[in-house]
């Protein structure tokens, strides 16, 4: 598990300096094959994913992926801004099966579409992923095969379609673990919150009267409206690995940023660049549709005279 800091060292690391940003992005269309946009891919555990100096992310179950765009053409936003850094957002990776809810008793999902992070330095981890408003969102510290892995308070922050900002913040102890309605309990390590529901009520609930569970300037949104964004937690090299998962839902993912010795959490932000490239085929039909074609044995998508790649980059 990570380290148990006191408050007086944990105000300590919030004002490191010196902090050091690295990203990754899945290259779904190399990990997948140009066919993944409609035809699901067996991938198995463990596989490794995408990588930066100190962070790995990788498949955690055996399971098959498509792949699926976190944005459409007509969304408010194509790219999320960290303390003014952009990242242009790539094409994602869906798994197809569904991890079950279950009790924080449990310590995580045994089965199902889960990232896994493996960490070798201490610093804040921000997932890019398209999420939705009554869906809930768990992120493991530890080991969650042999159920032993606990709940991390975590902060979510988004774009909806129409260019709503949402998200919200888990209320969390002194260690930093997820807590509602009850304390934590040391003796058999997991809280009386029977479920990670922030948005769902939960008892009675709801997320907008519980203390601390979302930020100033933040909305909770409702119902199945999508929405860009980055789900972000501190990590410790001690605890080693994290996971990130739906519940009743398969989460896409397309990569991460991570920064090390962090001075707090990134400002977060979003944009729309109307040149970036186009992000599926899908989301260009129409009067104007794209074409496939193979050029030179590889299989890109043409639209106005120009060309790219099925992961939405372009080639010319």
């Amino acid at each position: 598990m990570k380290k148990i800091f006191t408050l007086v060292a944990l105000a300590t690391f919030t004002f490191a300096a010196n902090a050091q940003t690295e990203s990754a992005f899945v290259n779904a269309e190399e990990l997948l094959g140009a066919d993944a946009a409609s035809t699901a891919v067996a991938v198995e555990a463990g596989k490794s994913l995408c990588s930066s100096e100190n962070v790995v992310m990788k498949n955690t179950y055996d399971d098959t992926y498509k792949i699926v765009s976190l944005w459409g053409e007509t969304d408010a936003a194509n790219k999320v801004v960290l303390d003014g850094v952009e990242y242009e957002m790539p094409m994602g990776i869906q798994g197809q099966i569904n991890p079950k809810e279950n009790t924080l008793k449990n310590g995580g999902q045994q089965s199902g579409a889960i990232f896994r992070f493996d960490v070798m330095a201490d610093g804040i981890l921000y997932v890019f992923g398209k999420f939705t408003g009554n869906k809930n969102y768990y992120v493991w510290e530890g080991d969650i095969t042999n159920m032993a892995a606990m709940p991390v308070a975590y902060t979510m922050t988004a774009m909806t379609v129409d260019g709503t900002t949402v998200g919200y913040t888990l209320p969390g102890n002194d260690y930093g673990y997820y807590e509602l309605g009850g304390g934590y309990d040391d003796a058999n390590r997991y809280f009386t919150a029977d479920q990670c529901t922030e948005i769902a009520k939960v008892d009675g609930v709801t997320a907008e009267n519980v203390p601390g569970s979302k930020d100033e300037g933040l909305t909770i949104w409702k119902g199945g409206t999508n929405a860009l964004g980055v789900i972000a937690f501190r990590v410790y090299a001690e605890a080693g690995t994290y996971y990130v998962n739906a519940c009743g839902s398969k989460v896409t993912v397309n990569g991460f940023a991570f920064v090390k010795s962090a001075n707090g959490y990134a400002e977060v932000s979003f944009g729309k660049s109307e040149t970036a490239g186009i992000n599926s085929v899908a989301s260009v039909s129409g009067k104007k549709a794209a074409k496939k074609a193979l050029v030179n044995g590889r299989l890109v998508i043409e639209k106005n005279g120009k060309q790219f790649s099925v992961a939405g980059a372009q080639i010319k």
